[in-house]
């Protein structure tokens, strides 16, 4: 499969305490995790490879991996378990279990998609820093803590986000300046994302010529440059929509859609549905 293909399932999401200082027992789940650091620190196994853990530091894993923590304590993170598509919904739509690796079975793991654009989805993905992200992962964990009809589209619609940005932690074969670059782009797009942005805007405020810009950016994001402002849009579009009564032709014009059209175009594509039944269905 692609990157741009991915229709995330939430399986189970939850906010933890650590360990005391003590190491967990080692453990393979049989859906894919991620993790984010709340507050304090420590470690993650993940086969034979240890990766740092502090505030704000993510990883993510996939199913059949054996992992074990060693937190500090009182270290409080957040753990989800998904699916990158939504085959396995019905058959599989309760939290599953995880366990040692002595008695797991493989021919249970609920996920084996293997992406051709982006290998590194195929393994641990690990940002030392993503603090951007807090929001969107305590929006899932309210998703479970009060279940609603449609809990799954909400929690799906964020963890598209999280998926997204984290794709910018991947190691490309750039220099250390040309990445810094593009984090640099990201990040004006981030700041200007209301305002009309087209690729030859960015291009001429970065210099560069709108190709390669487009080029580095869909490496980087797994988006075109215009569908990450899109997306960028949309991820804010969302969370008006379920927050605020705001009318959506207003929506539209805050996060920089030229007409309402556009924006219910765009938002069909990404989301499944247009605006207004998203708000209906989010609201039950």
């Amino acid at each position: 499969m692609i990157f741009e293909e991915i229709k995330p399932f939430i399986r189970h999401a939850g906010q933890m305490t650590g360990f005391s200082n003590n190491e967990s027992e080692t453990l393979k789940s049989y859906d894919n995790c991620v993790i984010y650091i709340l507050s304090g620190g420590g470690s993650v196994a993940i086969e034979n490879e240890t990766f740092k853990m502090n505030k704000g530091s993510v990883l993510m894993w996939r199913a059949g991996m054996a992992y074990r923590f060693s937190f500090e304590e009182k270290t409080s993170y957040i753990i989800v378990h998904f699916d990158f598509t939504n085959e396995k919904r019905i058959t599989n739509s309760f939290k599953i279990t995880a366990e040692s690796p002595d008695v797991f079975n493989h021919e249970r793991i609920t996920d084996r998609s293997v992406f051709d654009d982006y290998p590194e989805f195929n393994s641990v993905i690990y940002s030392k820093s993503a603090r951007t992200l807090e929001e969107y992962f305590f929006g899932i964990v309210s998703e479970f803590k009060k279940p609603k009809n449609h809990m799954n589209m909400r929690a799906g619609a964020k963890m598209i986000i999280i998926l997204t940005e984290l794709s910018s932690a991947f190691n490309f074969e750039t220099s250390t300046k040309s990445n810094d670059k593009v984090d640099e782009i990201i990040e004006y797009i981030h700041e200007h994302y209301t305002q009309e942005l087209t690729n030859s805007d960015i291009a001429k405020h970065f210099n560069f010529h709108p190709q390669h810009i487009n080029k580095i950016i869909r490496r980087k994001t797994g988006y075109s440059l215009h569908k990450y402002v899109i997306m960028r849009r949309i991820s804010k579009a969302i969370d008006l929509l379920e927050t605020t009564k705001m009318p959506i032709a207003e929506i539209s014009d805050n996060v920089g859609f030229q007409n309402i059209c556009h924006f219910s175009r765009y938002f069909k594509e990404f989301m499944g549905s247009n605006p207004s039944s998203y708000r209906k269905i989010t609201k039950k």
